[in-house]
């Protein structure tokens, strides 16, 4: 029975563009915001029908992820037919149906579009307000200033006891600081974003008991997470070696706007 549920926990459907995104399982919204997952059931067919009927089951649409996902499967309407019928594109997503103690979670894999790019090693942001990104064990310090150079104001994201949590857990907890910071980022009409390059990840700090509770994993997870968010809303990244830019904010912003050595 073991090996039964093994091998019948995982069901997979790849995505098609020419399909409406996916031809077997399809997610859809109703009028309400609910969403839902549609399965083709082969097994259904009757009367020579060639179209299989589908089964429809609710699903929770995590609400940091809610339009990105939904403006993935509901297409854009890309012009009209001589009868006034819109004309929709829609985007390939797969869908995989996972089965885990008598409970089913729903991945959706789709290619995401990147507007913004990661800039050379002599380039330089030139957007009017630029921020700097800080990751540590318990927190992201995410800090403002102007091309010139000029302090604008920062911002703590906490990440309480993120090293307590499974892996699946962690992963939303960033997904959703990530989401938080993005916001955050386009109220203060940010351009570009500075990161710390992760060739230069094991001098990230120096401390001993932040090296060893904060794994490299997520360490590679966070970034990683950040760098995606930028360039799929459109802001210039740009990644340096971290080793001096603490020196450098603790003399330059740290004192004279009372701010952490991170925020700096």
């Amino acid at each position: 029975q073991e090996w039964k549920d093994l091998r019948t926990r995982q069901l997979y459907s790849r995505g098609d563009k020419s399909k409406k995104g996916n031809l077997n399982m399809r997610i859809t919204v109703d009028d309400c915001g609910q969403g839902w997952l549609e399965i083709a059931n082969p097994l259904g067919r009757t009367n020579g029908k060639t179209k299989s009927p589908r089964i429809k089951v609710p699903i929770i649409i995590p609400y940091h992820f809610y339009h990105q996902i939904t403006n993935v499967f509901m297409g854009k309407q890309i012009g009209v037919k001589p009868k006034g019928k819109p004309i929709i594109e829609h985007q390939k997503y797969s869908v995989e149906i996972i089965r885990k103690q008598n409970e089913f979670y729903v991945n959706i894999a789709f290619d995401e579009t990147e507007i913004g790019r990661v800039l050379d090693f002599k380039e330089t942001p030139q957007s009017d307000v630029i921020a700097g990104i800080d990751v540590n064990p318990d927190r992201i310090a995410v800090s403002l200033c102007t091309k010139q150079g000029n302090f604008k104001g920062s911002k703590i994201f906490y990440l309480h006891n993120l090293n307590a949590f499974s892996t699946n857990k962690r992963a939303t907890i960033i997904g959703q600081i990530v989401q938080q910071i993005k916001t955050w980022l386009l109220e203060n009409n940010v351009g570009g974003i500075v990161l710390e390059d992760l060739k230069f990840q094991q001098s990230h700090d120096t401390d001993k008991y932040s090296n060893r509770n904060f794994h490299q994993f997520t360490y590679k997870k966070m970034l990683n997470s950040l760098i995606r968010m930028s360039l799929c809303n459109g802001f210039s990244v740009k990644t340096v070696n971290p080793a001096y830019t603490s020196v450098i904010g603790k003399l330059k912003y740290s004192k004279n706007f009372g701010i952490s050595v991170h925020e700096a």
